[in-house]
């Protein structure tokens, strides 16, 4: 049988008032449920929040909302028993939540980049360059502008299956072709491209979509159902893509048909 691991929990008593709560590493803050906590404050539920020590002191990894909670009750602050690590808060947020359903992929991205994580770093500065403003939506709200996107996951996951330089030139193309007028690139349309990119490849998703003149921003959904109404489930952007990619066989079975 195999030796247990030496136990390696490292608990503390640590001033509430001293712990930072940062956004930036954590789920956007739900003044709502910690308000409710302090209202109902109780210490047998209060449980032991995860804490990382910085170079700033210390920082919340886990229980953000129980530990905004007591700072209200005891805003002169007070003693809490908290387990401390070793990993940054970013690294902890990822490995905790990748798999929880009511954490969002773009949230442990936002962590990453907070972290100063390379590959979010990067991608950050190329949207940027490219004229794309990445933002974080405030209480579930997405932006509405042109020039804004907030699918940062999905955004890194087409960026880690292309070449820096065939995914600028990817995003420089889909910004002039498709201007969004009035809203922001949706994930349907994100999953979409990269759908259409990873079956065709780059220059025929191109060579495609400059061969439909017609194919606007403003008529894409309905062009979508029209056309293929039963891959909306997949996202009607993928259905547009699709498309694209069997454009021979479509217009051989409408002129069949007629």
């Amino acid at each position: 049988m195999a030796k247990k691991p030496k136990a390696q929990q490292n608990i503390q008593q640590v001033d509430s008032s001293t712990i930072l709560v940062s956004p930036a590493y954590q789920r956007p803050d739900d003044q709502k449920r910690y308000t409710r906590i302090a209202e109902h404050f109780d210490w047998d539920k209060f449980g032991v929040p995860v804490i990382y020590m910085g170079e700033n002191g210390p920082e919340a990894c886990d229980g953000q909302h129980r530990i905004s909670g007591v700072q209200l009750v005891y805003p002169e602050g007070v003693m809490i028993n908290c387990l401390v690590i070793t990993t940054p808060p970013h690294k902890y947020f990822g490995s905790q939540n990748d798999e929880r359903r009511n954490v969002k992929p773009n949230d442990v991205w936002w962590a990453d980049h907070a972290g100063g994580e390379s590959k979010q770093r990067a991608l950050f500065k190329m949207m940027k360059r490219i004229g794309i403003q990445l933002v974080r939506p405030t209480k579930g709200r997405q932006p509405k502008t042109t020039d804004c996107c907030s699918q940062v996951a999905t955004l890194q996951d087409i960026r880690d299956c292309q070449t820096a330089k065939n995914f600028e030139r990817l995003f420089r193309y889909l910004t002039k072709r498709f201007p969004m007028e009035g809203q922001a690139l949706t994930v349907g349309f994100l999953r979409g491209v990269k759908f259409a990119v990873d079956r065709i490849g780059l220059d025929k998703v191109i060579e495609n979509l400059d061969d439909f003149d017609g194919l606007t921003s403003d008529n894409i959904v309905s062009y979508a159902k029209t056309i293929l109404p039963s891959s909306s489930s997949d996202g009607l952007m993928t259905a547009v893509m699709l498309t694209l990619t069997l454009r021979k066989h479509l217009r051989a079975a409408k002129k069949a048909a007629k």
